[in-house]
């Protein structure tokens, strides 16, 4: 008897908890609409809010944020400033998760969206038209600054300052802009990628004592300049496309690394000073000055393809330019150039390696340069200049292919000239190695006086297995 009790009772409570599932199931949950705004206003509530229309003629911070989890959907809807000299279109200030989206900011004498002290959000899907500064990001970590449209803009698009870990994507800047499409200052570790810069009168990214920074995968074409960085360190600048700026890549810092980019037309194409920083695997093309420029100490500029620079110069242009000391030239081809690698200033060792340089005016050239750096003459030392295992060919462009204009000797030793007998010299003239008193009576390209050529290179070292002649 009691075990039929027992059973029942088991059977009861199966028979109600399924039942109860059943009828919890079967009861549906309302949806919450979002919270309309017709007006400026404050947000302090955590939802979903949605401009119910345009809203014209506001006020200094519009819309104000001061909750967490908040979402603002501008639903296509305009918040014109009508010129008024009006601060603010939307602030957000010490809150997290906040985004705003699809909403059309104009004529704002301030910033179109700025983000205060925020941990998280997003600002996406917006446009911004006539602003001193479209979205900036401030005191921020984990923001992200996605798929808008910015146009018009005075000074910046987008800002992040004193922010970490943030997002800059997809977006498109286009026309006017005094300053950058986009700035850095203070902030690290953060993604700047597949955004589109075009027809700006500022350059595409300026950044100052920011580290630890990507820039990668951009596109700019006719800025006045690309990126542009000033005291900052460890960043990576790769595979951005940068077409008829002024300076494509300018960095100032250690151990900056800018690789696999695409430089096409334009001044400079990529200038480096500071230390240890790496320049490898970019192909430049066509730049009016120097395609490379390098000062500092420690620098690495390797495995670049550089075809044509310095048309625009007086001949005093072409593929790389360096000072300082201890720099690495090495395993670059440099085509058309009208001077392949120029050497001035140079204070400690200068070492230009496995290079392939054609169709030049001058190979390497080491010019007589002075010049007063705090009280102090610098000059240009020919000896620290290294240069070896190099194919330096010659095809009746060229006027040298090592030209020596300064004090001390130039070790170029072990480089093939373009001929198996060796360099020749400059008409009329016969030049002699300085160590060995070897003549330089070969047909390949010319040396001039001061620099050691022997022993050479029979073969091409960058086609066959390099053959030094005794």
């Amino acid at each position: 008897m009691k075990r039929l009790l027992v059973a029942l009772t088991a059977a009861l409570v199966i028979t109600s908890t399924a039942a109860g599932a059943s009828l919890a199931f079967s009861s549906p949950v309302a949806a919450t609409e979002p919270t309309t705004i017709e007006s400026c206003t404050t947000i302090n509530a955590s939802g979903e809010y949605v401009l119910a229309n345009n809203i014209t003629g506001a006020q200094d911070g519009c819309i104000q944020i001061t909750a967490d989890n908040v979402t603002l959907d501008g639903d296509g809807h305009v918040l014109d400033g009508e010129g008024e000299n009006y601060e603010r279109a939307i602030v957000a200030t010490d809150v997290e998760n906040v985004t705003v989206h699809n909403v059309s900011i104009t004529e704002w004498a301030g910033e179109g969206i700025l983000f205060e002290s925020v941990t998280g959000g997003e600002v996406r899907e917006s446009s911004f038209e006539v602003v001193d500064r479209g979205a900036v990001v401030s005191d921020s970590s984990n923001v992200t600054v996605v798929d808008n449209h910015i146009f018009d803009v005075n000074i910046v698009g987008v800002e992040l300052e004193r922010t970490n870990n943030s997002h800059i994507t997809a977006n498109l800047f286009e026309e006017k802009y005094i300053y950058a499409g986009i700035e850095l200052s203070h902030s690290h570790n953060n993604l700047i990628d597949q955004n589109t810069v075009r027809d700006i009168g500022g350059n595409v990214l300026n950044a100052k004592e920011s580290n630890r920074n990507v820039i990668v995968n951009n596109t700019a074409t006719d800025t006045y300049g690309g990126v542009i960085m000033r005291d900052s360190d460890g960043n990576r600048i790769s595979e951005n496309t940068l077409s008829d700026t002024d300076t494509a890549v300018s960095v100032r810092g250690a151990k900056n690394v800018i690789s696999n980019n695409t430089v096409i037309g334009g001044f400079t194409g990529i200038s480096v000073g500071g230390s240890e920083d790496t320049v490898v695997k970019n192909d430049v093309s066509h730049t009016i000055d120097f395609a490379i420029t390098v000062d500092g100490t420690n620098q690495t500029i390797t495995d670049n393809h550089i075809r044509g620079g310095g048309e625009g110069i007086s001949g005093s242009g072409g593929g790389v330019r360096v000072e300082g000391a201890n720099q690495t030239i090495a395993n670059n081809n440099i085509t058309g150039a009208v001077n392949s690698v120029k050497v001035q200033f140079s204070n400690g060792t200068i070492e230009i390696v496995d290079n392939n340089l054609e169709s030049f005016q001058r190979g390497v050239w080491v010019a007589d340069k002075e010049r007063a750096v705090c009280g102090q003459k610098e000059s240009t030392n020919a000896s620290f200049v290294e240069v070896h295992g190099n194919a330096i060919a010659d095809d009746g462009y060229h006027f040298y292919g090592v030209l020596n204009e300064a004090n001390g000797t130039v070790n170029a030793t072990g480089n093939y000239w373009g001929a198996t007998d060796g360099p020749s010299s400059p008409e009329d003239q016969t030049v002699t190695d300085p160590k060995t008193g070897r003549q330089a009576n070969g047909s390949g390209t010319t040396v001039s006086d001061g620099v050691r050529f022997d022993p050479f290179l029979t073969t091409d070292p960058t086609t066959d297995d390099a053959q030094s002649e005794a």
